[in-house]
């Protein structure tokens, strides 16, 4: 028990230097598999760390919503519910908002020396705030625990201009300030007593048990009573349940969202490609899926499903192919996916999915023709046809996952994929917080160098991106997934938890006999290796395998004329 306790302090270190660093994503990947893989392994009932380490994922997922990005000076706007104080260049404290006030006792005209963290870290905040001042525009990161040594704090320090000329230092802080809205919305949605809602504050704000106990002159023994009644009245089962819970009322009570019609402002895409166009057809509930077609818009259609990276274009070449042979390409994209309204459910994920994709051959008139399939969308064509096989002439999938069956599989793969869909099997939890934190890093260090990280065992891959024509179709097309307008941590963890599962070996193993499939395999991928490889094909040996050995994940960037080829005999042309 002492050593899981040990294992887990080191991950809450990797986590917050998340962070502080978006760069040092790579290091929790390293710590998390060298120390969660082997239980993986051994303990058959292993469902992540437990409700400790998923309640800091919560916390880190708050902090990432929450950090400014731009540079506006207005700390109100930007801190919202943050603590925050802005400090000029001679160390004084020049405003601070309320949170910052009541919660780390600073006081405008003094210098910040009440902040609750020891002589050390105050030093080295003092060093981050010169830094920050001598490098305009540079946000500046920092960690510390505070003084109970139960709780860290980050704060993200950056120069601000002042309307006076002064150059001063925005300093906002993770620690979350508590608004009576807040408990008034948890107090009257659950039914707890006024004590019961300052037990879930204090629990919202990080404390321990003992050290609530501590805070309101209690005893422990009190203190988990109470906490028991409001799990009871809350439905849930633990501290972390009912962070995640009250965090996402807080959410709530400050937003609201829309799902109207909506217009576009063109991407800045490639004067080569032109920019993504995007086109609109309305959904249940208030729901809009967006499309785009290119190619021979008269051509003879192919639904192109773009893995959870939404690499909606292609490159250029492969557009003017595409004319020539008169190929109609049609690529949807999903919920959640650029300004696709969100599905707020995972109960019949896969049947709204799938319906999107019926009724967007129904926009088109379309009866029937092939998907082509990249990577993980192996799964969503899988889901479509075993619900439509009416309207599927065939599957060809370029580098698939497949409904994956043993732990060993997963512990084959490169660490980046390992530490994404193991965890989506095995600890779902904590995957949203692990992908935010991962597009969270893509921003910070950009499309290609997140690509060289995640691909760097694979010389293929790395090969097919460092050309500029492909890497110019994977940056512009990626947009949906990434941008500065957008980002689809939400729905790409949903979907990768989804086709991490067995679940769609149900649909996949109906398919035989009714609908070719085809495999485009990359040996030198960083997700099925031989051996995997080979376990694939004793599985499901009625579909057809075309390896490459000399290509990986990005197989369809370097095989695009060979696997269109294929595609050839199931285009349903028009007479």
């Amino acid at each position: 028990m002492k050593h899981d306790a040990e294992l887990n302090l080191e991950i809450l270190d990797r986590i917050y230097d998340v962070a502080v660093d978006p760069a040092r994503l790579e290091e929790l990947v390293d710590s998390w598999e060298e120390h969660f893989s082997p239980l993986r392994l051994l303990n058959p009932e292993w469902e992540g760390t437990g409700d400790q380490a998923f309640t800091h994922f919560s916390r880190l997922g708050l902090l990432l919503d929450r950090l400014p990005q731009d540079n506006h000076n207005d700390i109100t706007d930007e801190a919202g519910t943050l603590a925050a104080l802005v400090v000029s260049p001679d160390l004084i404290v020049q405003s601070a908002n309320a949170a910052a006030r009541e919660l780390l006792g600073v006081c405008e005209g003094e210098k910040p020396q009440n902040l609750p963290i020891d002589e050390d870290s105050y030093a080295a905040l003092l060093h981050g705030i010169k830094q920050a001042l001598r490098h305009d525009g540079t946000a500046h990161f920092m960690r510390f625990r505070i003084l109970d040594n139960e709780r860290f704090v980050v704060v993200q320090i950056r120069a601000l201009n002042a309307p006076n000329g002064q150059r001063n230092a925005l300093i906002v802080t993770s620690i979350l300030a508590w608004q009576e809205t807040f408990g008034d919305a948890i107090k009257g949605v659950f039914d707890l007593s006024q004590s019961e809602v300052e037990i879930v504050r204090c629990m919202v704000e990080g404390h321990t048990i003992k050290s609530i106990a501590a805070k309101r002159g209690r005893s422990e023994a009190t203190v988990r009573t109470q906490i028991r009644s409001i799990y009871e009245k809350t439905e849930t089962r633990s501290q972390a349940e009912l962070v995640r819970i009250s965090l996402s009322l807080m959410d709530m009570v400050k937003t609201t969202g829309g799902s109207e019609p909506h217009s576009y402002v063109p991407s800045d895409g490639k004067d080569i490609l032109g920019p993504n166009v995007f086109q609109s057809i309305p959904r249940p509930s208030k729901r809009w899926m967006d499309y785009i077609v290119y190619g021979d818009l008269t051509g003879a259609p192919v639904l192109y499903l773009p893995s959870d990276l939404g690499l909606i274009r292609v490159p250029a070449r492969i557009e003017s192919l595409l004319k020539v042979q008169g190929i109609k390409m049609i690529v949807p994209i999903r919920a959640g996916y650029g300004r696709s309204t969100p599905i707020e459910t995972t109960e019949n994920y896969e049947d709204l999915i799938a319906a999107d994709f019926a009724a967007l051959l129904d926009h088109f008139d379309i009866e029937q023709c092939p998907i082509l399939a990249q990577t993980s969308d192996f799964c969503f064509a899988t889901l479509f046809a075993a619900r439509h096989p009416e309207r599927v002439s065939a599957i060809v999938t370029c580098a698939p996952p497949f409904p994956f069956w043993k732990r060993e599989q997963f512990e084959r793969m490169d660490k980046w994929y390992r530490f994404i869909l193991a965890n989506a099997r095995f600890a779902p939890r904590v995957l949203p917080y692990m992908v935010k934190a991962g597009f969270f890093l893509a921003r910070s260090i950009g499309k290609r160098g997140f690509l060289n990280a995640v691909f760097s065992n694979s010389d293929a891959d790395k090969a097919v991106f460092a050309n500029q024509e492909v890497f110019d179709a994977m940056a512009l097309g990626s947009e949906v997934t990434l941008s500065h307008w957008h980002s689809a941590h939400v729905a790409f963890a949903c979907e990768v938890t989804l086709h991490a599962g067995q679940n769609w070996g149900n649909d996949l193993a109906q398919l035989e006999g009714q609908i070719p499939v085809t495999a485009f395999i990359g040996l030198d991928g960083p997700m099925m290796p031989q051996q995997t490889f080979d376990e694939i094909q004793q599985k499901y040996p009625w579909i057809e395998y075309k390896v490459m050995p000399d290509a990986g994940e990005l197989l369809l960037f370097k095989y695009w004329p060979e696997v269109l080829e294929y595609l050839t005999p199931f285009l349903q042309r028009k007479s």
